[in-house]
């Protein structure tokens, strides 16, 4: 039997969740996406298979996705959220969102504060590209200070969350968690994250190492060797900084245009370097768009694109990421003669249906 649904808002963790689920949908931008269970799980289970001595390090680089079924908004939510602040409106929504944009981009226009990339490509590239960042360089702007309205405002959305998680985790109601269970093995995996809530922490304990300030970057690539060979608390490497130190948090245009500062651009480089000294290099972005602008030159990298196995973890291919795959590694895809295309590297699962099944595969192999 199939039911075809029309004219509905698709919500991923309730509509893609599990199996079977949501199986294919026409996007408004005309064009199919199928999911199938099936190759997901062999996508998964190649990486399970690779050895100790092959692939000691999987990394996984965790994007607003991989939070959200937490209870956070992601990126993107924020984004809209501060957008509607910044114009006075209701909200912002993906009913509305174009429109905004645009409006947003003439205040700034009017007011003078393009900047000079911005004001050279237009219209319809700044809406195409509008992050979270640039709209929390105005409001850095207007009062000042880094630690800036949005930023105050999701910092009190994440003490409420963080306690919950907290009394959660006294109660043991985490036992059976799949990422916990995974980070409790305390070996092979190595977490990047663009998120600055705590969630990991709070949940896996003392199975976590944090790396957040500059300080502790510089000793990164030394402790991965140690986890390597030895296994430890998991690494997790904070780029963009801890809610709980509000001038870690990375969210200025300004510096993400730019790139990441020098501390954490050594950390990444880092971590690339000791993932060449393996014979198969594993990197999978869960819930990750890769719109970061801090982080482009890393993955335009030709470093870096001619030896990751990378794998992006989404329910369906976000804009973002089909147009980065097509303008980045299609090309070099199609020159090695491998025969990859989008499909074969989306592994089109939730972030909690991909951690379920990545500790099922793994757990008697690692």
């Amino acid at each position: 039997m199939f039911l075809f649904a029309g004219d509905t808002r698709l919500h991923f963790d309730l509509h893609c969740s599990g199996n079977p689920s949501l199986a294919a949908r026409i996007s408004s931008y005309g064009y199919e996406q199928r999911r199938t269970y099936a190759s997901n799980a062999e996508s998964v289970r190649d990486v399970s298979m690779q050895s100790s001595e092959d692939a000691p390090l999987v990394v996984l680089f965790l994007g607003a996705g991989a939070s959200v079924f937490e209870g956070l908004p992601t990126g993107n939510q924020l984004r809209d959220k501060a957008l509607a602040r910044q114009l006075e409106l209701t909200r912002v929504d993906s009913g509305n969102f174009q429109d905004a944009a645009r409006s947003f981009f003439r205040k700034l226009r009017g007011s003078s504060r393009l900047r000079a990339g911005e004001y050279d490509a237009g219209e319809d590239v700044f809406v195409s590209n509008l992050t979270l960042e640039r709209i929390l360089l105005e409001e850095q702007s207007q009062e000042n200070q880094a630690n800036c309205h949005t930023v105050r405002s999701f910092a009190r959305d994440h003490a409420l969350v963080a306690a919950a998680l907290r009394e959660a985790r006294g109660s043991g109601k985490f036992s059976g968690d799949p990422l916990v269970n995974l980070l409790e093995m305390r070996r092979r995996l190595v977490l990047v994250t663009v998120n600055f809530d705590r969630t990991l922490e709070i949940k896996a304990g003392e199975s976590i190492k944090p790396y957040v300030d500059e300080n502790e970057f510089s000793d990164l690539p030394n402790y991965l060797r140690s986890y390597r060979d030895n296994g430890g608390p998991v690494p997790l490497i904070k780029l963009h900084g801890d809610i709980d130190n509000p001038k870690s948090i990375v969210a200025n245009i300004e510096e993400t245009a730019g790139g990441l500062s020098a501390a954490r651009l050594g950390a990444l480089e880092g971590l690339v370097d000791v993932m060449k000294e393996q014979a198969v290099r594993p990197w999978w972005f869960v819930g990750y768009s890769m719109r970061d602008l801090d982080l482009d030159a890393q993955w335009q990298s030709t470093g870096f694109a001619d030896t990751m196995v990378e794998h992006w973890v989404a329910p369906f291919a976000d804009q973002s990421v089909a147009k980065f795959i097509r303008n980045y590694r299609q090309p070099r895809w199609d020159r090695k003669s491998f025969g990859y295309r989008l499909d074969n590297r989306l592994v089109s699962l939730t972030a909690r249906d991909f951690f379920e099944l990545l500790w099922k595969q793994t757990k008697d192999r690692w």
